[in-house]
């Protein structure tokens, strides 16, 4: 996942973003404590990832409600396909079975309104807006019962 790259103007998601060698970007997403997981098709195919907690949190945003924070990535050619509801739908079954929280949330970057949509069929609401102190971007924050 650190050598996909998205086409603009969803190059923002683009590792590495901050600078950081790539070795370190591995290093903390296999290290068990970032609360990352691989999304897979049933063949196998690595598609994407989520991660839970403060992994999938933006800098800049007010996170001081009780909820769990869901961040997912899906590789750049399985983008636009229609299969974003069905791979955040397992990653939202996943989050409850595992983490068994009362509340989901998820912070997603403004312009992307397909991610917003996915997020918006299974439920979610924006209840928020802020503005990153990472890239200066504005973000929405989507909540929803468990």
């Amino acid at each position: 996942m650190v050598t996909w790259r998205y086409e603009p103007p969803y190059d923002s998601y683009n590792f590495p973003s901050d600078g950081a060698p790539i070795s370190d970007i591995v290093k903390y997403y296999v290290d068990p404590a970032t609360g990352a997981f691989a999304i897979c098709e049933d063949s196998g195919k690595f598609v994407g990832f989520c991660s839970f907690g403060d992994d999938a949190k933006v800098g800049g945003g007010d996170y001081q409600a009780e909820a769990l924070d869901i961040g997912m990535g899906i590789r750049p050619d399985m983008t636009g396909q229609k299969n974003g509801a069905l791979y955040a739908a397992a990653v939202v079954d996943f989050a409850k079975k595992k983490f068994v929280p009362k509340t989901l949330r998820v912070s997603v970057a403004a312009f992307n309104q397909r991610a917003q949509k996915v997020w918006q069929k299974l439920g979610f609401v924006v209840t928020a807006e802020f503005k990153s102190t990472f890239d200066g971007q504005q973000y929405l924050v989507l909540v929803r019962t468990a």
